[in-house]
């Protein structure tokens, strides 16, 4: 049931986006484990909850963006649009909280629920490509009947 295509939405939620997901999720968690968003700029502290709702967030927007559009381009192009938002409320939250001294609350949840945005973007960027990368392999390796 997973790995039918919809015929009513076109939906593309099957079990290879399943699959991108898995992998893409192993992939944030190992990247905030060894430190990647501290060393790009996140509060230590921050570390596994932005990656633990950056993943659970990223798997409905990918969810939604599959029923959404049939054309994992047009996925590919907004995720990638939401990761430079995300980045740049991000850089823009950091830096008016370190301004204010800790004191600016505004400018700190702009800085955490940036650092959630980009890792839900990335999360859905890999997964949306790892699944056409999955799809596409299966039909070129399938074989004929």
């Amino acid at each position: 049931m997973l790995a039918q295509q919809s015929a009513t939405t076109g939906s593309r939620f099957n079990l290879s986006t399943l699959e991108g997901a898995v992998i893409a999720a192993l992939a944030i968690l190992a990247f905030v484990y060894f430190g990647g968003p501290a060393a790009l700029g996140a509060h230590p502290r921050w570390g596994m909850k932005i990656a633990y709702l950056a993943i659970a967030s990223g798997l409905v927007m990918l969810f939604l963006a599959t029923l959404a559009s049939r054309r994992w381009q047009f996925q590919l192009i907004t995720f990638s649009t939401l990761l430079i938002i995300s980045i740049a409320i991000t850089t823009y939250g950091k830096t008016q909280f370190a301004a204010s001294y800790a004191e600016d609350d505004f400018a700190g949840k702009l800085w955490f629920f940036g650092w959630v945005g980009a890792l839900a973007a990335s999360f859905s960027i890999i997964t949306a490509v790892g699944a056409n990368y999955r799809q596409r392999n299966r039909a070129i390796s399938a074989p004929a009947i």
